[in-house]
This record gives C-alpha cells, sequence and structure tokens, in this order.
C-alpha cells in the first residue's frame, strides 16, 4: 500500500514537472514571436516591490528635515533628523510627505541665497530614497568643492504621499503620480502653485533659473522631462536619468523594440496588457501598461475632470508626452542644459527613447550632454543602489552648472 502511494506521488510530480517543462517551451518560442507575456496585474501588484528601499539612516554632517507622520515607517534616522507635521496640501487634499536637506553651516539670514534643487522620484518609489542615493555622494562633493552648498527638495508624488491606501484612489496609493494634473489629482499645480512658493518662503534659496536644478529618475525623469517643457522659466539645469522620455514609444507596436526611424510609430491604441516591462526569465515575461499606466492615465471618476471619460488613453498621454510636445509645438530651451542618460540594457528600453528625444530637445534649443548618452552594461534603477563613476559625472556637472 505504502509503495502505491510512493509510486503515485512520483508520477504526480513527474507529470507536474512535465507540464511546467513543455509549457516554458512554448512560451519561449511563443515569446520569440509575440515578445514578453504581460504578467496578471494581481501578480504583479504582489510581487512589485513597493517602497523596496526601507528605511535608510542619516549620519551625515547637513541636517534633513522630514515633514512627515510621526507613524510613517520611512522616516530617515539619525541624531542629524529635524521631525516637522506633514506638508499640507489643499490641491490634493491632505498630508504629503516631504524632506528637505540644508548643507552643514546652513544660515537662513545668508545673503547670498542657496542653490536650490528639486529632486523627483521613480514610480512606486517615494521621497526617502534620495537620502540613501544622493545625499551622500553630495555631500562628499560639497566638501570637495566639486559642488557648491546646496539645499535639496525630496517631495513625495506617490499618489497619497504618505504611503497608504485612500478610500479616493481606485489603486495602490504607493503608484506613482506622474507628476501631473489628472484626474485623481493636481500633481503638477500642487508642484509650482503650493510646494515651490513654500520652500521659497520658509528656507534661503535662490528663486531665478540659473539656482535652481531639477533632476528626477525613471518616472521623475520623465516629471523633469515634462516640468522643463511646461515651465521652461523655471530651471535652468535639468538632470533625466533613464527618464521615459516617450510615453508613446512603440516601433512596430512594440515598446521593446529598438529604435528605428523608418518604422517608429507614436502608440494610437489603448491595450493595457501592452508589456512596458522586460520581467526577465528569458525575455519570456513583462509588465504591461495596466500596471504602469493606467492607474493614472486610465482614472476617470475622480473630483478632478481633467480628461472626459470618453478620452482614449493614448491621447491622454499625447497630451503630457514629451516627445510629442517637442514634436509639436516646442517650447523655446535655449536656456535650459540637461544631462540625460540611460542603459543599454534598461529594463524599459528608456535608451532607445532617448535616440528620439535628444534630438527633438537641440531641435528645441536645448543643451543636451553628456556626447555617450548611452551607458554599455547598465540596466534600470542603478542610481538607487551603485556610487559609480556615472554618479560622480553627474554630480560634477551639476555643480558645475549651479556656480
Amino acid at each position: 500500500m505504502n509503495n502505491s502511494i510512493l509510486i503515485s506521488v512520483v508520477k504526480l510530480i513527474a507529470g507536474l514537472l512535465s507540464f511546467i517543462l513543455l509549457f516554458s517551451i512554448a512560451l519561449f518560442f511563443y515569446s520569440r514571436i509575440t515578445g514578453p507575456v504581460a504578467l496578471p496585474l494581481w501578480l504583479v501588484n504582489r510581487l512589485a516591490p513597493w517602497e523596496s528601499h526601507s528605511q535608510y539612516q542619516w549620519d551625515g554632517m547637513g541636517i534633513v528635515v522630514a515633514y512627515m507622520d510621526n507613524s510613517d515607517e520611512l522616516i530617515p534616522g539619525g541624531e542629524r533628523v529635524k521631525l516637522k507635521r506633514p506638508f499640507v496640501s489643499r490641491l490634493l487634499k491632505g498630508d504629503r510627505a516631504l524632506l528637505v536637506y540644508l548643507p552643514e553651516g546652513y544660515d537662513e539670514k545668508r545673503d547670498d541665497p542657496y542653490p536650490v534643487l528639486y529632486t523627483l522620484h521613480g514610480f512606486g518609489d517615494r521621497c526617502h530614497s534620495w537620502v540613501h542615493s544622493l545625499l551622500p555622494v553630495l555631500e562628499e562633493a560639497i566638501e570637495s568643492g566639486t559642488i557648491p552648498p546646496l539645499v535639496v527638495i525630496m517631495p513625495d508624488f506617490s499618489l497619497t504621499g504618505n504611503g497608504l491606501n485612500h478610500e479616493d484612489i481606485p489603486t495602490d496609493g504607493r503608484s506613482g503620480s506622474w507628476y501631473i494634473n489628472s484626474n485623481l489629482g493636481r500633481y503638477e499645480d500642487h508642484f509650482f502653485q503650493e510646494l515651490v512658493p513654500f520652500i521659497q518662503d520658509h528656507f534661503n534659496v535662490r528663486r531665478d533659473a540659473s539656482g535652481t536644478a531639477l533632476y528626477g529618475n525613471s518616472m521623475g525623469g520623465y516629471g523633469a522631462l515634462y516640468y522643463s517643457m511646461k515651465h521652461p522659466g523655471f530651471a535652468k539645469t535639468v538632470g533625466a536619468l533613464y527618464p521615459m522620455a516617450d510615453l508613446r514609444y512603440a516601433v512596430d507596436g512594440d515598446r521593446l523594440a529598438l529604435y528605428d526611424p523608418n518604422i517608429y510609430q507614436p502608440i494610437t491604441t489603448d491595450d493595457p496588457k501592452r508589456v512596458m516591462m522586460d520581467g526577465g526569465v528569458m525575455g519570456m515575461l513583462g509588465v504591461g501598461e495596466d500596471f504602469f499606466i493606467y492607474p493614472v492615465f486610465g482614472a476617470n471618476s475622480s473630483s478632478e475632470t481633467i480628461w472626459s471619460a470618453k478620452t482614449p488613453i493614448w491621447k491622454r498621454l499625447r497630451e503630457v508626452n514629451p516627445a510629442d510636445i517637442l514634436e509639436n509645438n516646442p517650447p523655446d530651451l535655449s536656456a535650459i542644459h540637461y544631462y540625460m542618460i540611460a542603459g543599454d540594457r534598461d529594463e524599459f528600453n528608456f535608451a532607445e527613447h532617448l535616440k528620439r528625444v535628444r534630438p527633438l530637445l537641440q531641435a528645441a534649443g536645448a543643451k543636451v550632454e553628456p556626447e555617450n548618452y548611452i551607458i554599455q552594461g547598465m540596466k534600470h534603477s542603478w542610481w538607487l543602489d551603485e556610487n559609480n563613476i556615472h554618479k560622480q559625472n553627474i554630480i560634477t556637472w551639476l555643480g558645475r552648472m549651479l556656480r
């Protein structure tokens, strides 16, 4: 009897392994024809590394002022972190987390106001990640004289701004807002009408474009590009690291294809399962637009009515797409200097976006650096955990621009 059960179990396991093997082989060949297959949204939400970077300890020489609720698990730790009440947004109808870095020796009454850097984080991240990825390198550069002492503004542009969900947000509140005015909230207006005036009123920072820098990675890189085009007089210095520079990027309908100007055709259809990110596993699996795009651009019911429910998502993308703005109605960008890079192994294919958008920026008068803007072997999100020559080059460039 026991032998019979054992034989049955072995047959069952062998059958399951055979099924998995055959399914994997079929998926492999199918993905070779169609590209990666989008994972189900419920599974992506379960596996997504929301706020993957845990609470950070700040032990630097400057002070980090944390406008955060004391129940927020991601308040940076350390004796030089000063906790204050969250920043209240009337436009977004709630409290928002905000971090402000003040360099060592910060003088509120100094006659010469400090240069100011506004940082925009990526999708699924929050403001605290800059404490780990930027501030230590920045302080080293200040100490060496590579960059002048400056104030760094780190706002939270997740949907809810506090790491929590809210009944008015029909998705995970930690999703990215894309920094735009949408049916989920007036995030662009919040930045320019509430956040910037608050910083200028409460800190000794410069208000001119030459003393202001805008910096972002991934979704934040998109935000930096978009803000610089919509508000070209705000910041003269703009850094966009592996940015989503073309919301409608597609070559023969494929977001992950290499750029070819002869067959490039912006997206003109809606498809929540269109793959935006190579999920690995030998290129067989990916993550679709339903995870990255639809939470914001697919939202219809809200107190805001930026888009009609009848407006297709691809048209919503077109309205705020840097590539479309530069192609159809380019602003005068002759006063702006950009620094844009992306890796050739970027899981979102953003290096290919730059091949299209970089010439359009230059045609609008912008100065764009560096010349070698595609980094060999670099993947997405390298900025968050690496301190390499590319990060050093960016900081050096920033210091040169803000003097």
